[in-house]
């Protein structure tokens, strides 16, 4: 039995949207959502970096383009009794957000190594594409969407 929750979306009533307030709320819902054994993290590798800041980032390995989440989520018990993980990309973006090169260049290597990795631009479409890549989620934002792009 899943349970309905409520995350917080970014302030609408600031006049242009806004990647970061998404991300929140994809991490709220993340926490809530995925069932037990089941983990992820944020790769914050975009954004202005005072300084040296890009530098040092760069040389310890961080890559632009990486997509913003890498979840490994829990899957259902399967017709032999076996539970498995999946692990799942989402880039995010808003309405009017457009992936940069970097970003493709990400897109292709995942999906050509059989990679679960999804475009979202809202939590609705966060818990369609971990639906659509078999995770076990333990809450739902309302009524599913049709999956994101892939």
């Amino acid at each position: 039995m899943s349970r309905k929750i409520v995350t917080r979306r970014a302030n609408p009533k600031r006049p242009r949207e806004n990647e970061e307030g998404l991300t929140k709320a994809v991490a709220d819902f993340l926490d809530v959502a995925l069932a037990k054994g089941s983990t992820f993290t944020h790769v914050a590798s975009g954004g202005y970096r005072p300084g040296g800041e890009r530098g040092r980032m760069h040389g310890q390995g961080v890559r632009r383009g990486c997509p913003d989440f890498v979840i490994v989520a829990r899957r259902a018990v399967d017709d032999f009794g076996f539970r498995s993980h999946v692990v799942v990309f989402i880039e995010l973006k808003t309405a009017s957000g457009a992936l940069e090169a970097a970003q493709e260049t990400w897109r292709d290597a995942l999906k050509a190594a059989g990679a679960w990795w999804f475009l979202c631009r809202s939590v609705e479409e966060v818990e369609a594409a971990l639906r659509d890549a078999g995770a076990s989620l333990k809450a739902e934002i309302g009524k599913t969407k049709k999956p994101p792009a892939r």
